[in-house]
């Protein structure tokens, strides 16, 4: 059948009716007395004459009820458990009942009882009310009301040995404040028993952020009013006012205090407020033990304990007639829970404690359970975070020697902890930088990345690629894994030195003339070589005077050599390359590209810093002098238009395109493939006369890297357009 509007409304509405209807019964006794002159009564319902209990009480329970104030089922359900236990003759059951308007709409009682005008009202400590239909000359706490009770009947029964003030639900709300707010002490005979609240009165701002172990504490990004009084100390009541935050906060750590949840509630009010006290009842009341053992330290649990009670939800007969609460309320029956505490024991082992990488293993939990249920096992593997109830399996990937800790954490929070050093020995692959268990030229090829600043490397993955018998990552690492990549050798590391020596000079012209704009090619050879399975070079120039450097690999490369470059922008170039073969005789490194500008003097150096091959530095006193030709620093103005020779060509990473105009006008600069398209445009707007040069990185108009192979850059003026071609080698 489908549900209609109509039906809805209908339904709610019946639920409204149903929570602000009358109560069914009220109290057949009532509890009386005076305020400022006023005579005050509440109803109750009792096992006794309240009006003249006997001698012979020894223990008297006041039980708060719910927010439906049925106070009779509540009085019936703890009646039941003193009746099994035939505790009559010595125990006084008292069960006030808190009525709000509609209660005394319905039943008219006279205008000495107390009520409240809102469900919520009453279980705060919040006055009572007084309306145009029933009005009071009094206002009264509903605290007050507690107050007088343990005042009271401590002085007329002679033999109270103790009070237990109980309260479930909305009631458990009332205990938990005014146990807080409350000066009655009675000798510290008093004993408190919270059950199922659906929220509590929080010490300090914050909240919890996740229900996990352990448990993280912050303050709520949006929640009005969350550390307001219910649920805060903030805004407090004219009851709890008088008591102030540090006395309540020093009453509550040192009253004796029971606290009883179902493990199955998980029902509970659903404003913000008390949601950023855990998401049902349940998780309330376990992480508002939590806050107790944050904000008081662990020793808090030694007057406040928490049970769990197993498969029951909300329902007062079943907690009522479970051995925990007959414990906590009548010192009747057993439960284990109320006892000193026994934390939980964490302890796990291991089916293997070292091997290659990716090495798998089963850590096996062997936890034992104090008190409480283990909830949750934190594993820390090296600084890996893993929660889990029982066995993992973890793979290390990399190698290493591994601590281990595990927390074995229980329902309530108690934790413990183990700790072992070194547990897991993964043996080390050396060269394989990447850990894929492989190695290969990548591994190598990261060396020198690593060297020249393009790729970072972890201590681990430089302990790793360190193969040669030198300490410290070097060109010659990348030599030695290349040579095993290819099967030149057997193993690493690499410890034999012999036939290793090298020789080799650094070559390049001593002198060379740089005029401002022109090109200026320097090519960097090492001549007389022999045995060079590795080299490193590092020069140094002035790059405010030497600009837009580059470099151009060729011979070197062909010669199977991996090599890597940088140019800093300080005016420092780190060249570094590596092979499993060496080399011997001349072989040109690279050709080194300058724009020289305007020289402040007449001369400018390009000075080697540090030259090594293999693992050995080579002594060598290296200079270039770069010269500025006078004759025609200007030589290309005045002439026509002038496309002039892309450099290098062909190139791998950019290329720089010369060109001269004879007057101030708009040029378009673009790059097309042999089919005619337009790849790139390079240059699109005003130019001012003379030499100019623009750069082409290899891209076309999205940035994307284009494929190798023959390209035309063209300058377009208004006295036509030249065209001239280049190779692009990837």
């Amino acid at each position: 059948m489908p549900i209609t509007k109509a039906c809805i409304r209908s339904s709610i509405f019946f639920f409204l009716q149903f929570i602000f209807s009358q109560v069914e019964n009220v109290g057949d006794q009532y509890f009386i007395f005076q305020k400022d002159g006023q005579e005050i009564s509440i109803p109750v319902f009792s096992n006794v004459d309240i009006q003249d209990p006997s001698d012979d009480i020894s223990r008297m329970v006041i039980l708060i009820h719910g927010q439906n104030r049925n106070a009779d089922d509540y009085y019936d359900a703890i009646n039941e458990v003193v009746l099994d236990y035939d505790l009559s003759s010595g125990t006084m059951i008292i069960v006030p009942q808190f009525l709000i308007t509609e209660d005394l709409d319905y039943w008219q009682l006279d205008n000495t009882v107390a009520f409240w005008s809102s469900l919520t009202a009453w279980h705060t400590g919040n006055k009572s009310h007084s309306t145009s239909d029933h009005q009071r000359e009094y206002e009264v706490s509903s605290f007050a009301i507690t107050d007088s009770m343990v005042t009271h009947y401590s002085s007329v029964i002679n033999d109270l040995q103790s009070i237990v003030i109980v309260g479930k639900s909305a009631g458990g709300q009332y205990v938990n404040r005014y146990l807080a707010g409350s000066g009655q002490d009675y000798n510290g005979l008093i004993d408190y028993v919270i059950i199922a609240g659906s929220s509590y009165l929080y010490f300090d701002g914050s909240r919890y952020t996740e229900f996990l172990y352990p448990i993280a504490w912050a303050t709520p990004n949006s929640c009005n009013g969350y550390d307001n009084y219910k649920y805060g100390l903030g805004n407090l009541n004219e009851y709890m006012s008088l008591a102030g935050a540090d006395s309540i906060i020093s009453r509550y750590q040192r009253r004796d205090v029971r606290y009883l949840i179902g493990s199955e509630d998980d029902g509970g009010s659903s404003d913000c407020r008390a949601e950023v006290q855990g998401n049902n009842r349940y998780e309330r009341a376990i992480l508002y033990h939590n806050h107790l053992r944050t904000y008081f330290g662990e020793q808090i649990i030694n007057g406040h304990k928490i049970a769990i009670l197993d498969g029951i939800n909300h329902d007062t007969n079943q907690i009522f007639n479970s051995d925990c609460f007959k414990k906590a309320v009548f010192d009747v029956s057993s439960c284990s829970q109320f006892e000193p505490l026994i934390f939980p024991t964490a302890q796990f082992s291991v089916n293997t404690q070292s091997g290659h990488y990716p090495l798998t293993i089963a850590l096996i939990n062997e936890s034992v359970t104090g008190t409480h249920e283990i909830q949750q096992l934190r594993w820390n593997i090296d600084g890996n975070i893993i929660n889990s109830e029982g066995d993992i399996d973890f793979v290390f990937d990399i190698p290493g020697h591994y601590d281990i800790t595990l927390t074995a954490t229980d329902q309530i929070g108690l934790s413990d902890t183990v700790f072992y050093q070194s547990m897991v020995q993964v043996d080390t692959l050396y060269g394989d930088i990447d850990f894929d268990t492989e190695i290969t030229i990548d591994d190598a090829n990261s060396i020198l990345r690593y060297l020249v600043g393009e790729e970072s490397l972890t201590t681990l993955q430089r302990d790793v690629g360190d193969v040669s018998y030198v300490p410290g990552l070097t060109p010659f690492d990348g030599s030695v894994i290349l040579q095993y990549a290819s099967g030149s050798l057997d193993t690493l590391p690499f410890i034999n030195i012999e036939d290793l020596s090298a020789t080799g000079t650094l070559f390049s012209s001593n002198t060379m003339v740089g005029n401002v704009g022109d090109i200026l090619t320097v090519p960097i050879s090492i001549i007389d070589a022999s045995n060079v399975y590795s080299f490193s070079i590092e020069l140094e120039y002035d790059n405010t005077i030497l600009e837009s450097g580059s470099l151009y690999f060729s011979d070197i490369v062909d010669q199977g050599f991996m090599v890597e470059s940088t140019i800093t922008e300080t005016g420092s170039i780190l060249i570094v390359g590596a092979s499993a073969i060496p080399f011997g005789g001349t072989e040109i490194i690279c050709n080194l590209y300058f724009i020289p500008s305007d020289f402040n003097g007449s001369q400018t150096n390009i000075t080697c810093l540090q030259f090594s091959i293999n693992e050995d530095l080579i002594d060598q006193n290296f200079q270039i002098i770069v010269d500025q030709s006078l004759e025609t620093k200007d030589r290309m103005i005045g002439e026509k238009n002038i496309l002039g020779n892309n450099f290098p060509n062909p190139f791998n990473s950019k290329t720089l395109i010369r060109y001269n105009i004879d007057q101030d006008e708009n040029i378009h600069i673009y790059i097309t493939d042999i089919q005619g398209r337009i790849v790139r445009l390079l240059y699109d707007g005003m130019q001012s006369k003379g030499y100019n040069y623009i750069v082409w990185d290899g891209t076309n108009s999205s940035g994307a890297h284009v494929t190798s192979g023959l390209y035309f850059y063209t300058i377009e003026t208004s006295k036509g357009k030249n065209t001239k071609k280049m190779s692009f080698v990837r």
